[in-house]
């Protein structure tokens, strides 16, 4: 957009788009029961598929932070192209690093910032800061409403000391999951026959994109 004098031409612009493209990845897994448990449980023909499922949306879940993009594994938030990167490298003694890295989306246009995901662990860590009284440290206002998320998924064994962990701010409205199919658990009847054996197969097809990898940053090197 331009200012423009009266009857002047206005000012012409094209917009410039650019595609995410998905390529669907297979994730599945079997799990063999026999027809004796079966028989004998009462709500195993149904628990086992709920668990299952539980176990594909974990896998989906850590697969779209830190996936390692190597096929075929999809490519998570840890390895996208273009986000915004702090390397912590230390453990966690205040929230300035939330701060950097909030700053750093906003300053790309790309908020608001949503979400931080990180570890049990870290969380933990920030939970026991106290201040210079021995008081609990005090969030700080910039970051207050921000959900701060937790998850098993995120590894706690990288970097060369293997104990280090990542941590994800940003809009998470722009990470993007695409389904080609949603979960679907399978009964095989008859392959394990002679074991007298069912198979329970679950297999799902997405991949994970970014449609703005400036709506992400990643604090790296979290040290427990």
């Amino acid at each position: 957009p331009d200012f423009r004098l009266e009857a002047a031409t206005v000012t012409e612009s094209d917009p410039t788009f650019t595609s995410v493209s998905f390529t669907p990845r297979s994730m599945m897994v079997m799990v063999k029961c026999s027809r004796e448990l079966l028989d004998d449980s009462l709500n195993i023909s149904s628990a086992l598929p709920r668990m299952i499922t539980s176990a594909m949306a974990a896998k989906m879940d850590q697969v779209a932070l830190e996936g390692s993009g190597v096929a075929p594994e999809p490519t998570g938030l840890r390895l996208q192209s273009g986000i915004g990167s702090t390397a912590h490298n230390a453990a966690l003694t205040n929230y300035a690093p939330f701060i950097t890295a909030k700053t750093g989306v906003e300053t790309a246009n790309a908020g608001p910032v949503n979400a931080i995901i990180m570890h049990p662990r870290d969380a933990g860590t920030l939970a026991g800061l106290t201040d210079t009284t021995n008081q609990p440290l005090n969030i700080p206002p910039a970051l207050t409403g921000i959900p701060m998320l937790t998850t098993s998924a995120i590894q706690t064994d990288a970097g060369s000391g293997n104990n280090e962990s990542n941590i994800y701010v940003g809009n998470f409205r722009n990470l993007m999951i695409g389904l080609r199919n949603d979960v679907r658990v399978e009964l095989l009847r008859e392959r394990y026959a002679e074991n007298h054996q069912y198979a329970f197969v679950a297999h799902m097809r997405f991949d994970i994109a970014v449609s703005h990898a400036q709506s992400f940053h990643k604090i790296s090197g979290v040290t427990g």
